[in-house]
């Protein structure tokens, strides 16, 4: 090769090699390029101990999409997962617990233990979220759509003004219209605290309530679950996935710049000075990396570097 490229990915997390998957598979040329020694970004498996292996990021599997498991044929490459039953255990300090199982009965069984009738709120609480995120659902293989046309989903007052409740409402405030019982609002609140620097009772966390439904493995929706050799497994999978269908990988290589000519992308520059050059390039790294420290800012228009420095 000889430099020149369709398209280079900076960072070789599983979003950055999913793109290069469907990228080389559509025939073009695709550089992938990782500063770590290995790929995967949030999905790794590393040895942190002698002879014990991590997943030392994401912990679960559920939300690859199933249209990239069969697009790509990642069963074909490695990828294999299991789905956890039960999904979820919370202990409290009097010694008890609460489970929730891939069992609806089961489920209002064990709620009852806390409260009979949060028990029977329990499967209106799922037929509200599914139906909610059944819409949401059509929209996570594109662009993530403005507000104003994420609320366009909604027709009609009624649905206008659910759709305000569930994106500017809190969490707690939305448990408390279906339940009574601190544990089982405490247990279902935990799907709020993954991942975000929030708790339950600030607003705008309500939408994370129904994002657990989201997650599907092996055809069971509404479930995480495991990966064969951990999370790691994911990326392992994505990675021999794009390098079937053309694509190079590049490990132990940061990159220095994303190179720009008259407001236009024309590559990039590794940290040992070689150019790499593309057209195209995605970067599977954190918006505030990508513009503050990889393209210089004189070829960003200063409002959106301005919005880019202003997120915490």
């Amino acid at each position: 090769m000889d430099g020149t490229w369709d398209a280079i990915v900076v960072g070789g997390g599983h979003n950055g090699l999913v793109a290069a998957a469907y990228l080389a598979k559509a025939g073009r040329r695709v550089l992938v390029v990782e500063r770590r020694p290995i790929v995967g970004g949030a999905c790794i498996t590393e040895e942190v101990f002698p002879g014990v292996k991590f997943s030392r990021l994401a912990y679960s599997a559920g939300l690859l999409r199933p249209e990239i498991i069969r697009d790509l044929e990642l069963a074909r490459f490695g990828y294999e997962a299991h789905p956890f039953d039960p999904q979820f255990f919370l202990p409290f300090p009097n010694g008890d617990s609460l489970l929730l199982w891939n069992d609806a009965e089961r489920n209002e069984k064990e709620l009852a233990r806390f409260s009979r009738k949060d028990a029977a709120a329990y499967p209106k609480y799922v037929a509200f979220w599914t139906e909610v995120m059944e819409l949401i659902e059509a929209t996570v293989l594109e662009p993530p759509p403005p507000l104003p046309d994420l609320l366009a989903l909604f027709k009609g007052p009624e649905a206008e003004e659910l759709a305000r409740r569930i994106l500017l409402q809190s969490a707690a405030d939305l448990l408390d219209e279906f339940f009574e019982s601190d544990e089982v609002k405490a247990m279902l609140a935990t799907a709020t605290t993954i991942g975000l620097p929030a708790g339950p009772r600030t607003p705008g966390t309500a939408l994370m309530l129904g994002h657990m439904l989201l997650h599907e493995i092996n055809g069971v929706k509404q479930t995480f679950g495991y990966v064969k050799g951990g999370m790691g497994g994911i990326a392992q999978a994505l990675a021999a996935a794009a390098v079937h269908h053309g694509a190079k990988i590049r490990t132990s290589t940061p990159v220095q710049t994303i190179l720009t000519r008259r407001g236009h992308v024309t590559g990039v520059e590794l940290a040992d000075g070689t150019p790499e050059m593309a057209p195209v390039v995605l970067a599977n790294v954190d918006v505030k990396t990508t513009f503050e420290k990889l393209v210089e800012p004189d070829a960003i228009d200063p409002t959106f570097l301005a919005q880019v420095h202003r997120i915490r």
